[in-house]
């Protein structure tokens, strides 16, 4: 989330994109974080939820989408995503996602700078992710992991001796 406003704020003219798996997920964790976020920044915006998408003053707009129907990720554009979950997806519609994503990454930054995806997922075994940027990989790519450790602080007291405990 943090990253899509920063993005979109480096960016007025042109558009950022969010996905998840459902809209469920969209309005129970996105739109909220969004909110909770740009809220504590000062940052005044309006959240339309008919339409998908949440402006922000001055700075435009970012679109959520979902991956649950691929075929529907077509006729916009963007400059910028982050794909939340893409790992929960079979390894076919992940990778189907992934195209019809990139496919959408085309406007053109006025700065000449190169558009962005994100993926932000917990692996899930060895799937898509895996194999796209374990296995395949490619330096235009950065792959980044953090362990649920470093986000400890975020987390409650008991979260992973729970997980531990569980697991």
């Amino acid at each position: 989330v943090h990253r899509a406003i920063s993005k979109k704020l480096k960016y007025p003219n042109q558009r950022v994109a969010y996905y998840l798996p459902t809209y469920d997920l969209i309005n129970t964790v996105a739109v909220p974080e969004f909110e909770a976020i740009l809220s504590a920044m000062g940052i005044p915006f309006q959240l339309n939820k008919q339409e998908k998408k949440i402006k922000i003053y001055n700075a435009g707009e970012i679109l959520y989408r979902t991956m649950d129907r691929p075929e529907r990720i077509v006729g916009f554009e963007h400059a910028d995503a982050v794909v939340d979950e893409l790992d929960t997806l079979p390894i076919d519609k992940a990778k189907e996602v992934w195209q019809k994503i990139i496919a959408r990454n085309r406007q053109k930054k006025q700065d000449g700078s190169k558009n962005t995806i994100a993926v932000a997922t917990t692996p899930e075994g060895f799937k898509f992710v895996y194999d796209r940027w374990y296995k395949r990989g490619n330096e235009d790519y950065q792959i980044i992991k953090a362990s649920t450790y470093s986000n400890k602080h975020n987390l409650p007291a008991d979260y992973i001796d729970s997980l531990k405990e569980d697991y």
